[in-house]
């Protein structure tokens, strides 16, 4: 859905506008929401900003707001914050639980990477389903 979001760079934060994350395998996408100008026209959206799952780093609470979540990039050279706010708590929840699986199955895909054999043969380790699930298998 479309949240209010502002960005913040190098200790400077903007104001929120509607925007939307678009959540894949290995990035997130921020682009900006400008709804359509008809009633059965499509809404545009503007590309904003692209986080890698590998080089995000994640806050899923905010000590002054309890419906803010930020998603930060930890690259050095794009030293970005993005501080979104969701509508209500349940909507925060699903969110955090979202983006916290996406990094969650990115370190198993890290881990499984560094030390496959512990992933081979026979695994029980959801990180198998998982890596199926992605077209990928461990021999």
């Amino acid at each position: 859905g479309t949240l209010p979001i502002s960005d913040s760079q190098g200790g400077t934060s903007q104001k929120a506008k509607d925007r939307r994350i678009f959540l894949f395998e290995q990035s997130v996408i921020i682009a900006d929401h400008i709804p359509p100008k008809k009633e059965f026209g499509n809404p545009i959206y503007i590309f904003k900003n692209q986080i890698m799952v590998n080089k995000m780093l994640f806050e899923p609470s905010v000590p002054d707001d309890p419906l803010k979540f930020i998603i930060r990039s930890s690259d050095p050279a794009q030293p970005t914050a993005f501080i979104a706010t969701a509508q209500t708590q349940d909507e925060k929840n699903e969110w955090v639980r979202y983006i916290s699986e996406q990094l969650d199955q990115q370190k198993r895909m890290l881990a499984a990477l560094v030390d496959p054999r512990r992933f081979m043969g026979g695994a029980t380790d959801d990180l198998s389903g998982a890596m199926a699930g992605l077209g990928m298998y461990v021999l």
